[in-house]
């Protein structure tokens, strides 16, 4: 079978058969795609997450299970670092705590996600 290679932009080679189809769609894979992660980088995105879970139910005056918003660091870090501050906001939309209180939690993580 005649097999052509592509490269995609990150650098990441998939050969494709005569068919059209890749190398994974055939009975045998040739490679399997792995991904390495900064081990620090994935610890710190982790305690920021369990810093969230750990504050929203004080901004929310409520119990961990009964927070009606969800606000996940992955999501955040996707946006802009101009964009951070309304999506968090915006995601929390509706909490009951008052505005010094929020604009901490806003400053607290917009700052700890920053070292990330």
């Amino acid at each position: 079978m005649a097999e052509e290679a592509s490269t995609s932009p990150r650098g990441v080679n998939f050969e494709k058969t005569e068919e059209g189809g890749s190398a994974q769609d055939s009975p045998v894979a040739r490679h399997r795609a792995t991904v390495r992660y900064n081990r620090k980088a994935v610890q710190k995105v982790l305690a920021i997450d369990e810093w969230i879970e750990k504050q929203l139910p004080t901004l929310y005056s409520c119990g961990s299970d009964d927070v009606p918003a969800e606000l996940s660091v992955d999501d955040v870090m996707e946006k802009e670092e101009e964009e951070r501050e309304a999506f968090i906001r915006s995601s929390l939309e509706g909490c009951p705590a008052d505005a010094g209180a929020m604009d901490a939690f806003v400053a607290e993580l917009l700052k700890r996600m920053s070292k990330v």
